[in-house]
């Protein structure tokens, strides 16, 4: 399910084909898309080496802007090339849209000596990185293997409020080796957890459907993706789904005193569960204890907690609560 989108597109789908061409497309909540096109199309190097060599890639690129409230440009676009035996060989894109030739100045080294018959595909140079950030785009690193078959298509991923929770919904045309997917949530876009996991179909050609809930969703902001996971331990991310939470209660005035060093009370009616995350999502209810204050009140003891920032839930309401 690789966060790439080639010329086979299907609606949200991921694509790879046996040529090295790698395309990838992200959505920002702004309601415009990037698309990246990369073609990795041969191995620069000297023509003689006796003694091994340095060599760069040439890469033929195109970045294309499509949508609405499109920006003069993106705050960061950039990647890593890596080849069987190199990686993390750095070259810039573009921030605007343009399309052209590069050749990278990672100068990695080869001690073999076949500089004069190197090829893209002999040094196996068709893995991407991509760091991208922009205007409704998080920071997020998306990577890409234009030499690798599909393992899923995707056709869409969606997350959306329903009822106080958040339902997420996706759909694949086909399958290769799916062992399962792991449903991951974020407060950031940048550090994630896992909320569930949801077997996937194996080996298929037939459409597949899946759903599953997030019932205890945290803040008024939370993103959502999917880690599609072979059965070889092999992986690849979905697009980032974000939700703005409309019925969300998520307030600091009530819960007091706040900030706190040691507990908090909150109102709470009897018989409502009570869950408190840290800031990154994670649960830490186990580390806290509670105790009645009156019929409509609780108060929370966070000694056990590192200081930082918390949610705490109670019933339908989330408070977010800072510990000194």
């Amino acid at each position: 399910m690789r966060q790439i989108l080639l010329t086979c597109l299907v609606l949200a789908s991921l694509c790879a084909v046996a040529s090295a061409q790698c395309s990838i497309t992200v959505n920002s909540s702004n309601g415009y898309q990037v698309e990246i096109e990369l073609i990795p199309t041969a191995i620069v190097a000297p023509t003689t080496c006796p003694y091994g060599y340095n060599f760069n890639l040439e890469i033929d690129y195109k970045v294309t802007f499509k949508g609405n409230n499109i920006p003069n440009q993106l705050w960061k676009l950039q990647g890593t090339f890596g080849c069987d035996n190199f990686s993390n060989n750095f070259f810039n894109l573009p921030n605007a849209p343009a399309s052209g030739k590069m050749v990278t100045t990672s100068n990695s080294y080869n001690n073999d000596t076949d500089c004069a018959t190197a090829t893209v595909e002999s040094l196996g140079c068709t893995s991407f990185s991509i760091d991208i950030s922009g205007p409704g785009i998080p920071d997020q690193i998306i990577s890409c293997n234009a030499a690798l078959a599909l393992p899923v298509e995707l056709i869409h991923f969606t997350a959306q409020e329903v009822d106080k929770e958040v339902q997420l919904t996706w759909q694949t045309a086909s399958e290769i080796n799916n062992d399962y997917f792991l449903v991951e949530r974020s407060v950031d876009a940048k550090q994630w957890e896992a909320i569930d996991v949801v077997q996937g179909n194996g080996t298929t050609d037939r459409l597949s459907s899946y759903e599953t809930v997030d019932a205890s969703p945290i803040a008024t902001t939370l993103y959502y993706r999917l880690k599609q996971v072979d059965f070889d331990g092999a992986f690849e991310y979905s697009p980032i789904e974000v939700v703005n939470r409309s019925s969300a209660s998520t307030t600091d005035g009530i819960a007091f005193p706040n900030p706190t060093r040691t507990s908090v009370n909150i109102p709470h009616e009897e018989g409502s569960p009570i869950q408190v995350f840290d800031h990154l999502g994670k649960e830490v209810t186990g580390a806290i204890n509670w105790s009645k204050v009156n019929e409509t009140s609780m108060n929370i003891d966070l000694r056990g907690l590192a200081s930082g920032a918390y949610y705490v839930r109670a019933g339908g309401v989330v408070h977010r609560v800072v510990k000194m």
